[in-house]
């Protein structure tokens, strides 16, 4: 199992994702994990506490990439830098991305990056856990919990999570201090090869070329916009119905 996890604010979710990555490591055997982070040179640091947490490699993409509106290309990079370091360690099972609150500011990846890789995706993921062939995760949507699997390659966006996060141990932070942070450099960006397209920066998805593929987070979208509905259906009937009495 090799599994990547992209750091961009190390907030909650950045830190369940790592969390998650490193509990797959500890029930199966054999598992790698590799921490990316791109930005400022303090993304470094992030890096090497992610490492002192996780173990494994770190790759990291300096700043100075950014898109016509001024801001990074958050999907476009990290398609760029997965391909990249997948020339150099091989074929990731799991890519785990934490969702990113508002107050950060930051262009958070989104659909559009799955879509590119060719991965089955899942989002607002609570836990998760992997066989050799499948991902399986308890996701949150409007409050709702859903347990769902995808075949691997896929592609995990994880939230905040109650659960207790592990720290740097001694032990980390003096291995970490020994472990190598690869540099990406001369990142090729290019238009994501989609059908799906992201059409604004709250990661909203849209029609491109007439085409909408009904992939698995197309899937997952309409289940919970059907879910959603009949919930709001309900509410306006018991609502009436109360009026009448």
């Amino acid at each position: 199992m090799r599994i990547l996890v992209y750091l961009q604010s190390f907030q909650a979710g950045d830190r369940h994702a790592l969390e998650t990555a490193a509990a797959i490591r500890d029930a199966q055997k054999g598992t790698e994990i590799t921490v990316l982070a791109a930005g400022g040179w303090r993304k470094k640091r992030m890096l090497k506490e992610a490492l002192a947490i996780s173990g494994g490699r770190a790759w990291f993409a300096p700043a100075g990439i950014e898109d016509e509106a001024g801001a990074e290309p958050q999907d476009e990079m990290l398609y760029a830098a997965v391909r990249k370091i997948e020339e150099t360690e091989g074929k990731f099972d799991l890519i785990l991305i934490g969702e990113q609150p508002e107050e950060t500011g930051l262009f958070p990846a989104g659909p559009g990056f799955a879509e590119a890789m060719g991965y089955s995706q899942m989002s607002g993921v609570e836990t998760a856990s992997a066989g050799c062939k499948t991902v399986t995760a308890v996701t949150v949507f409007y409050g709702r919990q859903r347990i769902l699997s995808a075949g691997l390659p896929c592609v995990l966006f994880f939230g905040k999570s109650g659960a207790n996060l592990r720290h740097p141990t001694v032990a980390g932070i003096l291995g970490a201090t020994d472990n190598k942070i690869d540099m990406l450099q001369c990142l090729s960006l290019r238009p994501l090869p989609l059908k799906v397209c992201r059409t604004s920066k709250n990661g909203g998805i849209g029609r491109k070329d007439g085409i909408l593929r009904r992939d698995c987070q197309t899937q997952q979208a309409l289940e919970d916009l059907c879910l959603f509905l009949e919930d709001h259906e309900v509410f306006h009937r018991e609502a009436d119905h109360g009026e009448q009495q």
